[in-house]
């Protein structure tokens, strides 16, 4: 495996200021092996404000949405999906105001090697527990809906600390074995440990981490999968129940009291009661019918905001799995583009996250819609006075 351990005879010089300008990080530098302070050049600049005003945005979006699930009830669901939300708004704050929101105004990362050490950490308890906490929300649907099982608010709470927890633990474990964050080829983020390759702890660490991420993707696809067919029976179930009722009703209704010479008279073809018990019937086989379009509608609703979920998050995460598994595999960093594309859709994913879950699920839509309505009013009242 290629290694460069100190920084090639053919780099520019630096500035006054002791800042390189480089348009492709240094194959040694995103190895981890050395750190030169650089400048951002111009197409890096830009894409780090685009960046920060991603996260920005997502903290005013994760704010609003803190603010409108207040009125919704505490249910172990409402833990995961804050679990999932909260760590995304510490990164994008961390993101906002200090590793993308500085070089955005002074164009260099401010603290240098040590932010880049930090920012390695964190970026690895961010995908630790991005991922964590999305295999735990998919698994309490799946436990709930196709098991049975039910989850009480004192687990979801544990579960979410132990999430915490772990993600603390294992973004920390590279730096505990000696390994150290590097920059990543596109100049803006610094690589946890086992994505930087180049050696065979890398590696080791790496397998680890693809891993992982292997594992928690198929568990997602699986349980969605059957959480799918759970909902598709469910419905045909209830089809078949009605039909079943249906079909008895009918049989029941329509059987005539016969005469003694066993012929139907004209007082009972045109009785009150038939009449009226075939009133019955035509309402019945309505409120079922109604029933029926119903459940479907609940059923498609609930599989439409699973799928919904599961396509953001891997469509947005599947560039990051790219890049990681290049640098297992191939053990050399992916191109700087593509690593750039991975970290845009990871911030968009963050971004999709609440306006989702705000468009989807009726209970969040709900309170949005009371909220606002309740802030409408206010500003009326003392525009007002």
């Amino acid at each position: 495996m290629r290694q460069e351990r100190i920084p090639p005879p053919d780099l520019p010089s630096p500035d006054s200021d002791g800042f390189y300008t480089f348009s492709t990080i240094p194959l040694g530098m995103v190895q981890g092996w050395y750190y030169l302070p650089y400048r951002l050049d111009p197409s890096q600049l830009a894409l780090a404000r685009g960046i920060t005003s991603m996260a920005a945005l997502t903290v005013v979006l994760l704010i609003f949405f803190f603010i409108v699930t207040r009125s919704v009830a505490w249910t172990p669901a409402k833990y995961f999906i804050l679990n999932i939300l909260l760590i995304d708004f510490v990164q994008c704050v961390f993101n906002a105001f200090w590793i993308l929101g500085t070089p955005s105004v002074f164009g260099y990362h401010l603290g240098t090697y040590y932010a880049c050490q930090v920012s390695g950490y964190f970026s690895a308890a961010w995908g630790v527990h991005g991922q964590s906490s999305m295999f735990c929300f998919m698994l309490e649907r799946y436990l709930v809906i196709v098991r049975r099982v039910d989850i009480t608010r004192a687990q979801a709470k544990w579960v979410s600390g132990a999430v915490w927890a772990a993600a603390l633990f294992i973004g920390g474990l590279p730096f505990m074995l000696g390994r150290r964050a590097s920059v990543n080829p596109s100049g803006l983020y610094c690589t946890p440990p086992w994505s930087t390759g180049g050696t065979w702890e890398g590696i080791i660490l790496g397998l680890l981490g693809v891993g992982f991420i292997s594992l928690n993707v198929f568990g997602i696809a699986i349980m969605y999968h059957q959480i799918y067919t759970t909902f598709v029976q469910t419905s045909k179930t209830v089809e078949k129940a009605m039909e079943a009722g249906k079909d008895h009703s009918t049989t029941k209704n329509d059987q005539v009291p016969a005469t003694p010479n066993n012929t139907t008279t004209s007082e009972s073809k045109y009785s009150p009661t038939k009449t009226f018990m075939s009133q019955v019937q035509q309402a019945r086989k309505g409120a079922n019918a109604r029933f029926k379009k119903d459940s479907d509608e609940i059923a498609f609703r609930l599989a439409r905001q699973a799928l919904s979920y599961i396509i953001a998050y891997l469509s947005c995460m599947l560039p990051i799995y790219i890049c990681i598994g290049h640098h297992l595999f191939v053990q050399m960093p992916p191109p700087a583009w593509l690593e750039r594309i991975a970290y845009v859709m990871v911030h968009a994913y963050t971004l999709a996250n609440p306006m989702l879950l705000l468009c989807l699920n009726p209970t969040y839509r709900g309170a949005m819609k009371g909220t606002v309505g309740e802030w409408r009013d206010t500003l009326r009242s003392r525009v007002g006075k």
